[in-house]
């Protein structure tokens, strides 16, 4: 059934029955990404794309610039799960550090993103 909501005469909020709906509930159970998510992942995307294009970089260095861009860490994750970077840890204990890359077979016809 579809229904929408309009004034009543006292100012209250009432709900008006417009009948059968088109839709089945399975359908609307099915949320589509909003549009805010998809673009916070491709502004992230495009991101961490352009800065490790030309080389790794600290781990350090992509969370603290992906903050000073407004990107949250989860966004910035999912980003590097979407575009298959990768991260490795080099050197051990106290000169240890993780560094991101993208794997030259990913570069490979991929000029930009």
């Amino acid at each position: 059934m579809a229904f929408h909501i309009e004034s009543a005469p006292n100012g209250a909020g009432r709900i008006v029955w417009d009948g059968e709906s088109a839709h089945a509930a399975s359908d609307l159970l099915v949320l589509p990404q909003s549009k805010k998510e998809h673009s916070a992942l491709e502004v992230a995307k495009e991101f961490l794309w352009n800065l490790l294009a030309d080389g790794d970089q600290l781990a350090e260095v992509v969370f603290r610039e992906a903050e000073q861009e407004g990107i949250s860490t989860s966004t910035l994750n999912r980003a590097k799960s979407a575009l298959g970077v990768k991260s490795d840890r080099q050197n051990f204990g106290a000169a240890g550090e993780w560094r991101w890359y993208i794997p030259d077979a990913l570069k490979i016809g991929k000029k930009e993103l």
